[in-house]
């Protein structure tokens, strides 16, 4: 009964989204720690957008939706971790194995809900078979430019987000995903 109630905490995408949002919207979050004080409830501040990090944000289930379900990635990204587990899985419980993965030997500080960027990242990335200047398949060295004040190229590439590049301060230069994405192995990419 453990597994059925474990395996529901990952079909609740509103209630992840709610809580999300609760915890990381600057507006929100104020409402939220008020309205845990107003309630009662012991050492509330600890909600604090201000105190939270990625451990803590760490319990936070990706929500599900269709984009991060898409066979293409979830088949491919992440795969070599995932050779001998279950495919039926979907990304949110993928993701959750892979980050438990992750971070039993790495110190990395992301959490899964960070990887909902996929409604953004398919689309352009996985429907195109951009392996070659993927950040998850080929790497980016053919687009990432590490010029300051300038716009991020891997960004506006892979999910049309606008944001400037701060090379002292980035953890995608390093390239430190590339060769996770199993379709990319099974693509030809042209050099």
């Amino acid at each position: 009964q453990r597994n059925d109630i474990k395996k529901e905490l990952f079909k609740r995408k509103r209630l992840w989204c709610s809580l999300r949002d609760y915890l990381k919207s600057p507006e929100f979050n104020q409402v939220f720690v008020a309205a845990l004080k107003n309630n009662g409830m012991e050492n509330p501040e600890r909600w604090d957008k201000k105190n939270l990090d990625a451990k803590t944000l760490g319990a936070i289930e990706l929500p599900g939706d269709v984009w991060n379900n898409a066979k293409v990635f979830r088949d491919g990204l992440f795969s070599s971790d995932l050779i001998k587990r279950d495919k039926n899985l979907d990304m949110p419980q993928t993701i959750r194995i892979v980050y438990e993965h992750l971070i039993k030997d790495h110190d990395l500080q992301f959490y899964p809900e960070q990887l909902d960027v996929s409604f953004d990242f398919v689309p352009r990335m996985c429907q195109y078979n951009m392996c070659d200047v993927c950040l998850f398949g080929n790497g980016i060295e053919q687009i990432c430019h590490k010029k300051s004040g300038c716009l991020c190229t891997v960004s506006l590439i892979s999910c049309g987000y606008r944001h400037i590049c701060c090379p002292e301060k980035c953890r995608l230069k390093e390239n430190g995903a590339k060769g996770h994405c199993r379709s990319s192995m099974l693509t030809s990419m042209p050099k």
